[in-house]
């Protein structure tokens, strides 16, 4: 029966990104009011496009600030190559043309694949937590967020990496009740490097490992060996960074310098930064014309989840990390919060509203959520449900049918 359920789920999330991947441009056009993808897919279609011309990694050699950098489309250059590697070799293997639009239909459909893998993968995590329905329910709320079938029908590196972090989740569910396998703490840090290798938000998982590891005092090695062999896989693309641009992580060859940003502090700029963080999770509000009146109601509904998430957090959290009792909870709420003081953190630095980089802990979010909500409270599953994919999906089919 449980299989039958997520057979049903994951046809009709193939048939919702299949909407999508046929019906989104495959250009941007900043003027348009109809669905978009996002303005980056032709960037990071173009790196695929270069593996499979020329079979070696592309030289960054402009940032998204330069006036023509959406026309030759090169400024995601510096981005971590696992993913557009694996692309282009599939890409290869069934003949599909470079210069042509075909391309980029056949990397939509990659990482629906991959955003269908990912589905199937959190559903499995989450049956370790949660009764069978719950389970079911929770995948579904995964599975038709717009946060995930947005990422899952227009091509990044994104959905890539949600894999690895959920396969990371089990690996640190099963180091609860076999805290001493070697072998585990290697194939957790491969986890963290293979992450690494596809796209640099991984980073910010990094000083989770290190907070955990200071808790966990006993076994701290735990958390430190798996962080360090994770840092060891990826070193080689740290390496060629630093040699080929004198910076490590490539953020100012993408972004151009970074501005300072109190001095630039102003309360359209702290409007800008709340809004930004808003519309990450109310899409499709950031693409399509939308009047107000139909938005503020996501935003209220997000706003409210957002503060209730962020008490429960506290008030279940602080007393375990008081007791250094690390349990699975207090790892996760550990690994949210380290993860969104470095995306904060960053998007402050540089002056940026977009959020994208924290979607990668999704999974961690939806499991802490479900250990508030899933014992019988229908009332809050059902204001999360409505606020998270019924809302927008609406609008979105509405506005795109």
């Amino acid at each position: 029966m449980k299989i039958r359920y997520l057979l049903v789920l994951l046809i009709c999330s193939l048939a919702l990104r299949f909407y999508f991947i046929f019906r989104v441009p495959v250009s941007w056009n900043p003027s348009s009011t109809t669905i978009q993808a996002f303005n980056d897919e032709p960037a990071h279609v173009n790196y695929v496009q270069y593996l499979r011309e020329n079979r070696s990694l592309p030289l960054q050699k402009q940032h998204a600030q330069e006036k023509n950098a959406f026309i030759t489309n090169q400024f995601e250059y510096y981005q971590p190559p696992l993913a557009y590697v694996l692309t282009a070799i599939l890409a290869g293997l069934g003949h599909i043309p470079t210069q042509s639009q075909t391309l980029f239909i056949f990397c939509r459909i990659v990482i629906c694949v991959a955003g269908l893998l990912g589905i199937v993968l959190f559903y499995s995590i989450a049956s370790k937590f949660f009764s069978a329905k719950w389970s079911l329910l929770f995948t579904s709320l995964y599975a038709f967020m717009p946060v995930h079938w947005r990422h899952t029908s227009s091509f990044s590196n994104d959905a890539f990496l949600w894999i690895f972090m959920i396969l990371l989740l089990f690996m640190i569910s099963k180091k609860l009740h076999n805290p001493y396998q070697m072998k585990d703490r290697f194939i957790e840090g491969c986890l963290i490097g293979l992450g690494l290798w596809t796209k640099l938000s991984m980073l910010t998982i990094i000083p989770a490992y290190i907070i955990l590891s200071m808790l966990d005092r006993k076994q701290w090695q735990n958390w430190i060996l798996p962080a360090l062999i994770g840092c060891l896989i990826s070193s080689p693309y740290f390496i060629r960074n630093y040699l080929l641009y004198q910076e490590l992580f490539g953020i100012q060859l993408s972004h151009g310098p970074a501005q300072e940003a109190l001095q630039t502090l102003s309360p359209y700029i702290l409007f800008r930064f709340i809004r930004g963080f808003l519309l990450t999770f109310t899409f499709p509000f950031d693409t399509l014309d939308i009047p107000f009146y139909l938005k503020l109601p996501a935003y209220l509904l997000w706003a409210f989840l957002f503060i209730m998430f962020m008490i429960q957090f506290l008030i279940r959290n602080i007393r375990s990390i008081q007791n250094r009792s690390l349990s699975l909870h207090t790892i996760l709420s550990i690994i949210v919060f380290s993860t969104a003081a470095s995306v904060i953190y960053y998007n402050w630095k540089y002056l940026q509203t977009e959020f994208r980089n924290i979607f990668y802990i999704m999974p961690v979010l939806l499991l802490q959520a479900g250990s508030y909500i899933w014992k019988g409270n229908y009332f809050k599953w059902m204001v999360l449900l409505l606020t998270a994919v019924c809302y927008p999906l609406i609008l979105v089919l509405w506005s795109t049918w």
